[in-house]
């Protein structure tokens, strides 16, 4: 019996104050399905990709946001704060709170962009019309799972909002797509610039740019609805 106390002695003097009062809440590496979520009009999203978007956008006028890195350090000490719960993101610098949003999105473990629909969204992109490729690619919009059709959208209006201030932060659809398209895919990027690396590339960024410029119609599949089965039809998936 003096040996069970002296154990639970040991346990509890080795443990900090947040550890005892703080249980762990995973952020990063965690299933859309199982994080913690805010109710929007178009379906749940995290409350953590809720709550940075809202505090981004009161710098959205920050130059390089998302193209500047923040402070790997801050990083590290933003990401244990907010495993533990803390109401941290107002303080943080934009650059430092857009770090976690890419590293929130880069390690879900299955992409937003479904790792099975990728090819798809990317084979629209060969469509020869911008009205061809915007329609395929909402429609294949409304094929994604519940979840990743609520977080893109959030995402991408929010995306669409930082865009119309890029006389100020420098970052157009473009931009923000060039910087964030391998992060959503979660593809490796590009390490060598060859041609096929580079098509690559502007693929995923196509596909990214779609869904900024038309952000309000994700999962919408009332919106052209036949113009878009037309268009899909017109290319093998």
């Amino acid at each position: 019996m003096l040996l069970r106390i002296l154990q639970i002695h040991v346990h509890f003097s080795s443990s900090s104050p947040s550890d005892l009062f703080c249980p762990q809440t995973k952020v990063f590496c965690v299933p859309l399905e199982c994080l913690p979520c805010s109710q929007m009009e178009y379906g749940s999203v995290p409350c953590f990709l809720v709550d940075a978007c809202m505090n981004l956008l009161d710098h959205v006028d920050t130059e390089g946001l998302f193209r500047i890195s923040g402070s790997l350090a801050r990083l590290k000490t933003l990401q244990k704060k907010l495993e533990y719960g803390e109401e941290c993101l107002s303080a943080c610098r934009p650059c430092d709170l857009a770090s976690p949003v890419k590293k929130f999105f880069k390690e879900l473990p299955e992409p937003v962009l479904s790792t099975k629909m990728q090819e798809a969204f990317l084979k629209v992109q060969h469509l020869p019309t911008k009205e061809d490729r915007t329609c395929a690619t909402m429609l294949l919009s409304c094929v994604l799972p519940d979840a990743n059709q609520s977080v893109m959208r959030h995402f991408a209006v929010f995306l669409l909002k930082v865009s119309k201030r890029s006389a100020k932060n420098k970052m157009d659809g473009t931009n923000l797509s060039l910087v964030l398209a391998p992060t959503l895919l979660q593809s490796r990027g590009v390490t060598k610039m060859d041609c096929n690396a580079e098509k690559h590339l502007q693929l995923e960024m196509d596909v990214l740019l779609c869904f900024i410029e038309n952000a309000h119609h994700i999962g919408n599949n009332a919106h052209n609805s036949t113009d878009s089965l037309h268009s899909l039809s017109l290319v093998e998936i």
